[in-house]
Order: structure tokens, then C-alpha cells, then sequence
């Protein structure tokens, strides 16, 4: 994904998140809706001013941020965005739970529902990106297509695989540590020759 279309993607979450639609952005932000919308869409240069103004109408700020602390601003936004994409993913979480529930009672597979069930509940507690919530979302509508005999649809054991994989991705990103030079658990405080 390129800078440009990362960024595009974030202003128009951020938009949204507000629950601001094209037209009162332009009108808190100066730049013309048209703008705006080529600006989502990834159709046009963004030039920095217009950047500029479209995130002081958002309640954002630039900032240039050394690489080595990078993933301390990083934590800290993922710190403070669950709580805005919370209704967006709780959705996506509550049809995994009535397709659960529905193949439950069908000819599902009871060690996987249940294992779906134990990873829906580890989901609801870890925050996820906005990549993973969009993946949440066409999970679901997979497993409800599953529930409902659809026979296109995912199976339940690759739904619960998928599921696996997001919660994973989202604990390790939770997890990890800043990038910078490991030491040996064996090593002594001033042997510095590795």
C-alpha cells in the first residue's frame, strides 16, 4: 500500500469516525468536497496544505516522529482506537456469534464452533486494525452465508482459521517490542563484543 492511498484511507476513517460526511468536512475544512472525495479515493495528488487542513478539521495533528520512537506513537494511537471502531467491530463480532449459534443447532462441527466461540470471545478484548476489522467483516458475512446453506460460502474450520490468524496478528502487535538492539539474556552489562 503506498503513503499516499495509507494516508487517504486514514483521513477518510477518521472522517467517518467522526461521523462527518464529505460535505461537512469541506465545510470545516476549507478544501472543496469534490477534493475531498478525490482525495479518499486515492484519484489525486494530496498536497500538503489541503493534508493540513482536512486533519485540524478532524482533530489531528502532523507530526514528523524519529523512527526510534515511531512504535511508541504507534502504541499510544492503538491505545486510543479501539474505543472509536468499537461499534464497528462489536457488529461484525455479533453476526459471528448468531452464525455460530445457528450452525450450532445445524450439522456443524461441534469442536469448531466452540473454538470459534473461544476466539470470538479473545476477539472482543484485543483491539484490532482497521485491516482486521474489515477481515472481521467478511468473515461474518462468510459464516452467515455458511449458516444459512449458501453453498459458495467459506467452511467453517477455514472462517475459524482466518479468525486464528487476525487474533494472532493482533496479540503480536500488541506485544511487540520497539525495534533496537536485543541483548543476550547470557550477556554481561558491559561486554559489548557481540
Amino acid at each position: 500500500m503506498s503513503v499516499t492511498v495509507e494516508i487517504s484511507y486514514s483521513l477518510r476513517r477518521a472522517r467517518e469516525a467522526k461521523g462527518l460526511s464529505q460535505r461537512a468536512l469541506a465545510g470545516l475544512s476549507g478544501v472543496p468536497q469534490s477534493h475531498i472525495s478525490k482525495i479518499e479515493s486515492g484519484g489525486v495528488d494530496l498536497r500538503l496544505s489541503s493534508l493540513v487542513e482536512i486533519a485540524r478539521a478532524l482533530d489531528l495533528e502532523l507530526a514528523l516522529v524519529p523512527r526510534k520512537g515511531l512504535s511508541a506513537v504507534s502504541s499510544i494511537i492503538r491505545s486510543t482506537q479501539p474505543r472509536a471502531r468499537s461499534a464497528s467491530r462489536q457488529d461484525a463480532i455479533t453476526k459471528l456469534w448468531r452464525a455460530a449459534d445457528k450452525l450450532n443447532t445445524t450439522s456443524a462441527n461441534d469442536r469448531e464452533i466452540t473454538q470459534l466461540r473461544s476466539r470470538l470471545h479473545e476477539l472482543e478484548r484485543i483491539p484490532l486494525s482497521a485491516e482486521s476489522e474489515s477481515k472481521l467483516k467478511e468473515l461474518a458475512t462468510q459464516l452467515q452465508k455458511q449458516a444459512r446453506g449458501s453453498g459458495n460460502a467459506l467452511s467453517v474450520k477455514t472462517v475459524l482459521e482466518d479468525i486464528t490468524r487476525l487474533r494472532n496478528a493482533a496479540v503480536h502487535q500488541q506485544d511487540s517490542e520497539p525495534e533496537g538492539r536485543r541483548h543476550s539474556a547470557y550477556s554481561l552489562a558491559g561486554d559489548d563484543d557481540a
